[in-house]
């Protein structure tokens, strides 16, 4: 049967080769998008499979045309696991992610503006008409993204089931023109802070801020910030982000390449010669993303110099004509994120699992959670009555 003209056409790109050769069609698309995010970028994701891919895993990146010009992509990978040991489960992911280990944000499926429902559809069609995975599992989606409902309606039309998960606040800062006017936007309290912890800062002899100007400096100062970050966190009797694994090879060599661009901000607090801070951020577009940062807890416990170091970057952003300070999502021990501004967006997961075993064993499991919280509600019931008519005698 002949396809119209216009119709939409997909493209299943499963090899390294054909990956690399995407890179300029990749970051148009992703440019003319409403998803354009650093974290989509193709050297992001690219280099994340370099450093992340095991021999469970093969790429599975869907690209929608029409004719001959790309509309869609859907930048995923599969990986095979097993469900306790009992049968195997093939998991449709975004590359830029794991189950364990969410490196990236502001994940979406990328589309030319005007063709998010049908990319949405034709990619949930492929899914099945292929046998592509048992389930997908869809983290760190912006709540406001097209991409939600589409995918929700998409995959319910297909019969699967669908949840969503692990609402997370990702606090940003719209900057104003001038620090004067951000200082003044701020909270009184944060803005004595700042104030007073400048002051006190400047007391010190011999105080600078500095960053990363080129890949002469980087090898040093990179392995600076990873002291410095780890230092953070051991403190806190937490293993940090540096400690094993994946993540540092990925990070240095990502570093590497946002240096080159323009994109990284690896930036110094010192004091006296020795360094007390440190933040790693990225610049892309007029957007600034807090990432990471390391610190000297053994400085001075009087001194803030995380606070102090943001709030160096945050002047110099708007000096620069920036439009946006994001802090990125914030952990349980990221409390400090929301002392900066009140705005935030909500990211979330999607799990979509299609008709089968996994859908059954999933249905199951969810009732099982709700019996349990069922269970844990009414056992509490009792004592919220009698903690309740304590308070009424007291009262009386």
């Amino acid at each position: 049967m002949n396809r119209p003209a216009d119709a939409l056409t997909i493209q299943r790109l499963t090899t390294e080769e054909g990956f690399s050769r995407l890179r300029g069609r990749w970051n148009a698309l992703l440019e003319a998008s409403s998803a354009d995010h650093y974290f989509l970028r193709w050297e992001w994701l690219s280099t994340w499979w370099d450093a992340y891919k095991t021999s469970r895993d093969r790429l599975c990146i869907l690209l929608l045309l029409r004719g001959e010009d790309l509309v869609g992509i859907a930048p995923f990978y599969v990986t095979n696991q097993s469900w306790k040991n009992i049968f195997k489960v093939r998991r449709l992911l975004f590359l830029g992610t794991t189950q364990e280990s969410l490196v990236s944000e502001y994940m979406n499926i990328i589309c030319r503006p005007g063709e998010e429902e049908a990319v949405v559809k034709r990619v949930i069609n492929e899914v099945v008409q292929e046998d592509l995975c048992d389930d997908l599992s869809l983290h760190n989606i912006v709540t406001t993204s097209q991409t939600l409902p589409l995918l929700k309606k998409a995959s319910e039309a297909r019969q699967f089931l669908c949840n969503t998960s692990c609402e997370m606040e990702s606090p940003y800062i719209h900057l104003p023109s001038s620090w004067e006017e951000f200082l003044s936007g701020c909270r009184p309290s944060l803005r004595h802070q700042i104030r007073s912890q400048q002051k006190k800062l400047f007391r010190y002899p011999a105080v600078s801020f500095r960053k990363t100007r080129d890949l002469s400096e980087l090898e040093r100062d990179f392995k600076e910030f990873v002291r410095l970050h780890q230092q953070r966190w051991e403190a806190r009797r937490l293993p940090g982000s540096f400690a094993e694994g994946r993540f540092p090879l990925f990070q240095r060599r990502m570093a590497a390449s946002m240096l080159e661009k323009g994109h990284l901000e690896l930036k110094f607090l010192s004091i006296q010669g020795k360094n007390v801070a440190a933040l790693y951020n990225i610049r892309y577009k007029d957007r600034v993303y807090y990432y990471q940062s390391g610190m000297d807890l053994s400085f001075d416990p009087t001194l803030a110099p995380g606070l102090l170091l943001h709030a160096h970057a945050i002047e110099e952003a708007i000096r620069d004509g920036m439009k946006e300070y994001d802090f990125l999502m914030r952990g349980s021990g990221d409390s400090y994120k929301k002392r900066w501004t009140g705005e935030y967006r909500t990211l979330c997961s999607i799990y979509l699992a299609r008709p089968g075993i996994v859908k059954i064993v999933e249905l199951i499991r969810n009732k099982a959670r709700a019996i349990r919280s069922f269970a844990k509600a009414s056992a509490e019931r009792p004592k919220l009555i009698s903690t309740i008519l304590k308070r009424g005698e007291a009262i009386r």
